[in-house]
């Protein structure tokens, strides 16, 4: 404690005759607009790159340290740098699978990943498998089951990992073409009696939103579009929730 010296604030100690730190400069921390357009300038980067930046790349490029650059992505995006790429990465990649007809084609096309890092990313943004993707969903199976609800038709579908859609509508039929247009060669099959309790959770939870429940879920889904659905699970039942200029900053960027 005899080698600590403490102050209110960094004013004084600058007036004590300290500086800032060189590595993350806080003195020249911009503000959110300033923050926003150069976390775009990261992402348009990792957009771009023939190949995944490291942090250290991006760092430099906007001319702040590693840590910093990751600290002022994650509060203006709300993910990491590497979340973000890996998003990105995975779009462009489902982007070739869909114009290749062999996995092999996407991964040589895309000179940012290995194949074993391929087929990681791709599992875990589809859902899949990038041959079953390739196949349109071929060879998976979804179970479906319905109920009638105070706002309409509830569809639930379910694969052995579980729920991966809940769709609402006027009928069945509307909500079954709906789901066979979501997975257009997977094995859709109406469902007996092991939907039951799934179906009839949902619909408690439509008819009473403070009602707890803990679905098992086979969502697939960007950085992004996983943030924003936890976070509407994170407002209570009857509460409004306004989105704030910095948040739309963020949503654009």
């Amino acid at each position: 404690r005899q080698n600590v010296r403490f102050f209110s604030d960094g004013t004084e100690a600058r007036q004590d005759g300290f500086r800032a730190c060189r590595r993350c400069l806080p003195d020249e921390t911009p503000d959110w607009a300033s923050r926003t357009m150069v976390v775009s300038q990261m992402c348009r980067i990792i957009e771009t790159s023939p190949r995944t930046p490291t942090l250290a790349v991006l760092a430099k490029s906007i001319g702040y340290s590693p840590f910093h650059s990751h600290r002022m992505f994650l509060e203006v995006t709300g993910v990491t740098p590497r979340a973000y790429a890996v998003s990105v990465r995975t779009a462009v990649l489902k982007t070739n699978l869909s114009a290749s007809e062999r996995v092999t084609d996407a991964i040589h096309g895309d000179q940012a990943v290995s194949a074993s890092q391929f087929y990681a990313d791709m599992s875990r943004g589809l859902g899949m498998a990038p041959s079953t993707f390739v196949k349109g969903g071929k060879g998976m199976t979804i179970h479906f089951a319905t109920a009638a609800s105070n706002i309409g038709t509830v569809l639930v579908g379910a694969t052995d990992k579980g729920v991966c859609a809940v769709l609402i509508g006027t009928g069945p039929e509307v909500l079954f073409r709906d789901l066979r247009d979501r997975f257009p060669a997977a094995a859709i099959i109406e469902a007996g009696t092991e939907l039951a309790t799934t179906i009839t959770q949902v619909v408690s939870l439509i008819h009473e939103p403070e009602t707890a429940t803990n679905l098992p879920l086979d969502v697939r889904g960007t950085a992004f579009q996983c943030r924003v659905w936890h976070a509407l699970r994170e407002i209570r039942p009857g509460q409004t929730i306004a989105r704030s200029e910095e948040h739309t900053s963020e949503l654009q960027s």
